[in-house]
């Protein structure tokens, strides 16, 4: 793709592909509606939207009916839409297959973040997945709620989304991916939204064998609480796709 030049829809290549600067395939804000889909926020209920963590809530609310969904390795699910007050649209689905190298050059996006509305219980990120015989290269590949950082008191947050990176070549690695790749989810008022995963494989490290990130929580003014309730470091409960837990080569909790 050249400089200037945004997709907004999956892309495939059968050769090596180029991502240029300032270039990138765009679905923020492509998923379900505000109120709607599998775990979306409700008029009704201080919950934001959810996909792959939880959304943000209140004290008065449960949000055992928005639970996280869709595959950490083969993501495809877009993000559900935001609660009350939101008025905010879920991330959509990217599905990039490459045959040969992807190169991401600096200052490229892949964006499948959820709308930020200054509003309440916002809505939750998209799916990136990727696959390619190798990956280097630096931009940005987001599945966040709906913004790049967390501000202190931004309202409560959708959870955060899905991004998988599998490469097929032999004896290819991470070690010439220099892109910053999060899914976070947003801060909240009694409880905040649990980000999303991030799943990295090599082909030597086999189906389900790669590494499993839980891209952390944050809290209202902006930090990591010291503890957290047991649901937000549940494995299980991030997993939908009945993939092997016990070939994961490395589990990892990211904090923000």
């Amino acid at each position: 793709l050249n400089i200037g030049t945004r997709l907004t829809h999956g892309k495939g290549c059968g050769g090596d592909m180029t991502i240029g600067a300032s270039a990138g395939l765009d679905v923020n804000s492509k998923g379900f509606l505000d109120g709607q889909g599998t775990s979306g926020g409700s008029a009704n209920r201080n919950v934001g939207g959810a996909h792959g963590g939880y959304p943000a809530y209140t004290s008065k609310d449960n949000p055992s009916n928005t639970p996280p969904y869709g595959s950490f390795r083969n993501p495809v699910t877009i993000g559900s839409g935001g609660g009350l007050y939101a008025s905010s649209a879920g991330g959509g689905a990217i599905r990039l297959t490459v045959g040969g190298a992807l190169t991401l050059a600096e200052g490229c996006l892949l964006d499948a973040r959820g709308q930020y509305n200054s509003g309440n219980y916002n809505a939750a990120g998209g799916s990136v997945s990727i696959t390619a015989r190798s990956i280097s290269g630096g931009g940005t590949i987001t599945a966040d709620f709906g913004l790049d950082t967390i501000p202190k008191n931004a309202g409560s947050g959708g959870g955060g989304g899905r991004i998988s990176i599998i490469l097929t070549g032999q004896g290819t690695d991470f070690s010439d991916l220099t892109a910053t790749v999060s899914a976070k989810g947003g801060c909240g008022y009694d409880m905040s939204s649990t980000g999303g995963t991030i799943y990295y494989e090599t082909k030597a490290d086999g189906e389900y064998g790669g590494r499993l990130v839980i891209d952390g929580m944050s809290s209202r003014n902006g930090t990591v609480p010291a503890s957290a309730p047991s649901r937000n470091f549940d494995l299980a409960t991030y997993v939908t796709d009945g993939g092997d837990l016990t070939s994961i080569k490395e589990f990892v909790l990211r904090d923000h």
